[in-house]
């Protein structure tokens, strides 16, 4: 049998937990990719989750529910999921099979922003280009050097 217990809900608002990370550009690794197909068009699409890397604050956040979809050639956006492909060192020419797997562990440098509801989503890609935490403090001293 389940415990049972008390808890004062009085004055509690639900809270998805979730806070989002503030407005910039970020590097991302791709911690989940899901093939799927819009429910609208019946398009194939990949969901993808990130966590942020390189960033001495923020290391380890995530963004979720980035979706690039593939469209087919001579509709708006058709080049988007190719540009995404590329981003990520994946074959992006000619006839391909997408396979997802191979995405977990790509590198990306993103741009984050915040939608309507609050949470983060990515805008904008680029190919990724470690050269330091992107929000490491610049002092001078050799202070900002992690080890």
């Amino acid at each position: 049998m389940s415990p049972v217990f008390e808890y004062d809900a009085t004055n509690v608002k639900p809270d998805s937990g979730r806070e989002a990370l503030p407005r910039g550009i970020y590097n991302l690794e791709i911690t989940s990719a899901v093939a799927g197909y819009t429910k609208e068009t019946n398009r194939p699409k990949v969901t993808v989750d990130f966590r942020v890397i390189d960033s001495l604050q923020f290391a380890g956040r995530k963004v979720r529910y980035h979706t690039v979809v593939f469209i087919p050639e001579g509709e708006k956006g058709a080049g988007m999921a190719l540009h995404f492909l590329k981003t990520i060192g994946e074959p992006f020419e000619g006839k391909l099979k997408v396979n997802t797997d191979s995405w977990i562990g790509k590198k990306l440098k993103a741009t984050v922003d915040i939608d309507e509801k609050g949470y983060n989503k990515v805008t904008n890609v680029m190919p990724y280009d470690y050269t330091e935490a992107l929000d490491a403090p610049k002092t001078g001293d050799g202070s900002d050097i992690p080890f």
